[in-house]
C-alpha cells in the first residue's frame, strides 16, 4: 500500500511541477490549474485528480481498517472525484466545485486525526512560515520565500493538507 501512497503523492507533484515550469509560477490553487485550461483539455486535471485520490483510497481505507471512522475515507474521495468533474460539465468556475473542495478539505483534517493526530502537527509549517515573514523579513530567503508564495495560500494550505495526509497513510 505504501506504493499507492508514493506513487499518488509522484503524480499529484508532478501535476503542480508541470504547471509550475511551463507558467513560469506556481498556481493559485489545484483548482486554478483547471480553469486555465482549455474545454478540450479540461478531462486531463480530472484524470490527475482521481488518479491522485483513486490511488490513494485502499491505503487510506487500509490505514482507518475497523474504525468507526472509515466512512470519511470514502466520503473525502467522493467529495474530490465530484470536485474533479465539474470543470467537465461546467465550465465556468461555480460554487458546488468549490464548495466540494472545501468540504473535502475539512474531511480530510478528520481522516487525518482518526489515523493519527500526531500528523496534524504538519500545521506547524504554517506558524514557522508566517513567523518568518514578520520576524526575518530583511533576509533574503524570506523576501525570495515571500515573493514565491505571495497570492497562493490556498496552494500552500492544500500542499500541507496532502502533506498531513500522505505522511499519516505512510507512517500513521
Amino acid at each position: 500500500m505504501a506504493l499507492l501512497t508514493i506513487l499518488s503523492f509522484v503524480i499529484a507533484f508532478l501535476g503542480v511541477f508541470i504547471y509550475s515550469y511551463k507558467n513560469k509560477e506556481l498556481p493559485k490553487s489545484v483548482s486554478s490549474m483547471v480553469y486555465e485550461l482549455s474545454d478540450k483539455k479540461r478531462w486531463l486535471w480530472t484524470a490527475w485528480i482521481w488518479s491522485i485520490f483513486g490511488l490513494l483510497m485502499p491505503p487510506m481505507l487500509e490505514r482507518t481498517n475497523g474504525s468507526d471512522w472509515q466512512f470519511l475515507c470514502f466520503l473525502m474521495t467522493a467529495c474530490f472525484v465530484f470536485c474533479g468533474a465539474y470543470p467537465l460539465v461546467n465550465k465556468e468556475k461555480n460554487l458546488a466545485h468549490y464548495l466540494l473542495a472545501y468540504i473535502g478539505g475539512i474531511i480530510c483534517f478528520f481522516v487525518v486525526k482518526s489515523i493519527n493526530a500526531w500528523f496534524l502537527l504538519t500545521w506547524g509549517i504554517w506558524v514557522f512560515y508566517s513567523f518568518a515573514l514578520m520576524a526575518w523579513n530583511k533576509k533574503p530567503w524570506v523576501v525570495w520565500l515571500g515573493c514565491i508564495t505571495l497570492d497562493k495560500e490556498v496552494l500552500l494550505i492544500e500542499a500541507n493538507m496532502m502533506l498531513s495526509l500522505y505522511l499519516c497513510v505512510l507512517f500513521g
